[in-house]
């Protein structure tokens, strides 16, 4: 199945550059356009169109943080891209202000300083902040170098303005990485899914337990072997359950046990496997057979 891209371009051009992109690397693309706060908005949208991943601008991703359940590759402008700017900047006038998300290009002194001209530093987090700070920049600068929402705002104010534009290949490897992470999570569904197969499908009982008891697994077989259901059990600490199942003081024990435990009427043989990484505990895996069939 193709990958699913959504991506949110705070300028135009940006749209062009990734449509030529995703149909080299055969990959399915949504695309819209939007910036700082309305970024959110547009990336909900993105993902009850069904994409697998959303890019973004660099700085446009601290709006989507825990406010969306897909994952988001940002792409940020690099020194050279500013430079770029700077350079076009330059030939229109040596009065140039710089608009500077959250303060994070710390470079400006010497780009100044190379350029031999001032640049005006503008550090804003929000539009309204951005408005107010380049309607004061009248008559102390003659152009305005930023991102997509700045830039407007200058051409608003009267003021000219250069795009800082990310390259093709800026772009491409925001793809690429956007890619790599889809397809990541894709395996990991498809280990999920075969793990979640075999486990209840074993005639084994088989109960999980994390460091703090809560039960992680519980499958087919010891459903019927407990007579607790799987909603019931799952994600709890169940104490009736971990008494019968033996696993009440599993996170004492850092040694695999065997053992025979009666339950609900019936036999059964148990091993206790403590799950240890690294010297530190982090959970026990339990299975649980009828004697009656291990005597067959």
């Amino acid at each position: 199945m193709k990958i699913h891209i959504g991506l949110i371009a705070p300028y135009p051009k940006m749209i062009e550059q990734a449509k030529i992109i995703a149909e080299r690397k055969n990959v399915r693309l949504t695309v819209c356009t939007a910036v700082l706060e309305d970024v959110a908005s547009r990336a909900r949208r993105l993902e009850m169109s069904g994409v697998d991943v959303i890019i973004v601008r660099e700085g446009s991703d601290l709006y989507l943080k825990q406010k969306n359940n897909v994952p988001v590759v940002p792409m940020g402008a690099r020194c050279y891209d500013v430079l770029h700017a700077i350079i076009k900047a330059r030939r229109v006038s040596n009065r140039i202000a710089l608009a500077n998300f959250m303060g994070r290009f710390t470079f400006i002194d010497e780009l100044s300083e190379a350029f031999n001209c001032s640049i005006k530093e503008i550090i804003f987090t929000r539009g309204e902040e951005a408005s107010e700070k380049i309607k004061n920049l009248a008559g102390e600068v003659d152009i305005l170098v930023g991102g997509g929402v700045t830039t407007m705002i200058a051409e608003n104010n009267g003021m000219q303005s250069i795009m800082i534009e990310l390259t093709d290949e800026e772009i491409e490897s925001a793809f690429n990485l956007a890619c790599s992470v889809v397809e990541t999570k894709r395996d990991e569904a498809r280990r999920i899914k075969q793990r979640s197969i075999i486990v209840n499908n074993s005639t084994r009982g088989i109960v999980a337990v994390d460091e703090n008891q809560n039960i992680t697994v519980y499958n087919r077989a010891a459903e019927s072997i407990f007579s607790i259901s799987y909603r019931e059990a799952i994600d709890t600490r169940h104490e009736e359950l971990l008494q019968q199942a033996g696993l009440l003081n599993a996170s004492s024990k850092d040694n695999e046990e065997s053992e025979i435990l009666k339950i609900n009427g019936k036999k059964y043989f148990v091993q206790i496997i403590p799950l240890i990484l690294n010297n530190e505990f982090f959970g026990s895996v339990a299975t649980y057979e009828e004697v009656a069939h291990v005597q067959k």
